[in-house]
């Protein structure tokens, strides 16, 4: 029988389970006839799936406790699973695993996602996960994946189809997209925001160079009645050149943006990423560092933290933060500092300083400064660092920023001991931009033809900020030579 002949399996799904953190009882389970019938019909021998207890049995020698995902093999077969809110999800796709490169197999692309879609949804019934609590989720099912087939795995634009369907409110002419599932009302509004991403590395060394690189994305959120369709133009900077443009599928395909600065679109309705773009090589960045730290005995250290904000970023932040930590060195005692600008703070742990410098810097040529002096008493610390409990005094954004680094700062660095060391700076400048990039917001139309407020804003906030001690030695990677 010809590859003609035989029936397409992508995004297709034969089973998934949900099994109790225990693996001994089956929380649920949805298997699809009509897909085993397409199995049988492919090349090779047949293999079914078990019994639920009999699959969990085979699984249980096998499951590995972590979020994964994993991927397993059962009879030749691919078994993916993740573990989520204390349970397993499980799912086996209609694909044999004819070879390692998963990244690349469709049917398990599929079902990673209608994996981490299905945990999701159910996230207000963990852990205790009661049979009625499964209603929801039949339903999603029978939308998202009938007969087997994934059609569309986003549960929010499935609940707005059925509710709010272009076929409960109005007739329309032309086919409605998936990703735009029912009409808006309301006050129409265009906002466009280019956030820009620095992850930066300073040393302050005379072997050892500053590195940093910049990435960007243009966000929309488009607020329209009906099926609009919008035409924007990016103006890219004529320098730095800006590089490795991707585009959402909402982008009509023969736009190529490599060629031209025109995106048309009929936007979704829920805030998405119009495109992504790297930026080359720049010569600048929004704040440069300096940090000395000093060991004056063994129980006591000085410190000079210095920031320099460019003069071409705009000195407006949403927040800015600065950790300094101390790592191998027990519980500090006492502190004695005077900082030109915000206010510090001791974490729970007693290992760290938290300098919040404010949304402007009020000091001469931009700068800010923070001297101290830091004692020690030697002992260690079982506490855990920085919680959301102690940050009532930065703003929320600030404590989002704050407790996404909270895990990499527990991690206990052996090479950060003594004078090796650095801080990590967390911030958000709004109304700037690093590389340039704009909107036309002259040439922004919609069609069909329709009063809109238009909003352009920009932002640039810290990956990873990170600056070195200049006085202790420094981790960073070495550049091979050509032809090495």
């Amino acid at each position: 029988e010809g590859k003609a002949d035989q029936p397409k399996m992508h995004g297709d799904l034969r089973g998934l389970w949900i099994v109790r953190n225990n693996l001994e009882e089956v929380l649920f389970s949805r298997r699809f006839p009509s897909v085993e019938l397409r199995v049988k019909a492919l090349p090779g021998a047949y293999v079914c799936i078990p019994s639920d207890s009999e699959l969990v049995r085979l699984f249980k020698t096998q499951a590995i406790d972590d979020e994964g995902p994993h991927i397993t093999e059962f009879n030749s077969w691919p078994m993916i699973y993740v573990h989520r809110h204390g349970a397993f999800f499980l799912a086996i796709p209609a694909g044999p695993l004819l070879n390692s490169d998963c990244v690349n197999n469709p049917c398990i692309a599929a079902a990673l996602l209608m994996l981490e879609d299905v945990s999701s949804l159910i996230i207000p019934y963990a852990p205790l996960y009661k049979n009625i609590h499964f209603a929801e989720l039949n339903v999603f099912l029978s939308s998202a994946l009938p007969f087997g087939k994934m059609l569309e795995s986003n549960s929010t634009l499935l609940k707005a189809y059925t509710k709010h369907s272009y076929l409960h409110t109005e007739p329309l002419l032309q086919k409605c997209p998936s990703w735009r599932p029912h009409t808006f009302k309301g006050r129409q509004q265009l906002d466009l925001t280019i956030r820009e991403s620095i992850v930066c590395v300073q040393y302050d060394h005379p072997l050892v160079a500053d590195t940093w690189m910049v990435s960007g994305s243009v966000l929309c959120r488009a607020e329209l009645e009906g099926l609009p369709e919008v035409t924007a133009f990016v103006v890219p900077p004529a320098s730095p050149d800006i590089n490795f443009i991707s585009v959402d599928p909402c982008v009509q395909a023969e736009l190529n943006p490599t060629h031209t600065n025109k995106y048309v679109f009929v936007p979704p309705l829920d805030p998405f990423n119009l495109c992504t773009y790297g930026v080359g090589q720049m010569n600048k960045i929004p704040l440069r560092g300096f940090y000395q730290m000093k060991e004056i005995s063994p129980n006591v250290v000085k410190i000079l933290v210095q920031l320099k904000l460019d003069g071409d970023i705009n000195n407006q932040f949403e927040y800015c933060v600065m950790h300094i930590p101390f790592k191998g060195r027990g519980l500090i005692s006492t502190v004695q500092m005077s900082p030109t600008a915000g206010s510090v703070a001791l974490d729970p742990s007693h290992t760290m300083l938290v300098w919040n410098i404010g949304q402007k810097f009020t000091g001469r040529n931009l700068e800010v400064a923070l001297p101290a002096e830091i004692s020690f008493n030697g002992e260690t610390s079982t506490a855990p660092l920085l919680s959301s409990a102690t940050l009532g005094w930065l703003s929320p954004s600030a404590v989002a920023a704050t407790e996404s680094a909270i895990l990499e700062e527990q991690r206990n660095d052996p090479f950060c001991r003594e004078e090796n060391t650095y801080v990590k700076l967390y911030f958000k400048l709004v109304g700037s931009s690093l590389s340039g990039l704009t909107m036309d917001t002259k040439r922004i139309s919609l069609f069909p033809n329709a009063r809109v407020k238009i909003g352009i804003e920009n932002e640039i906030y810290s990956s990873s900020y990170t600056i070195w001690n200049s006085l202790g030695q420094v981790k960073s990677a070495v550049q091979p030579y050509p032809g090495k």
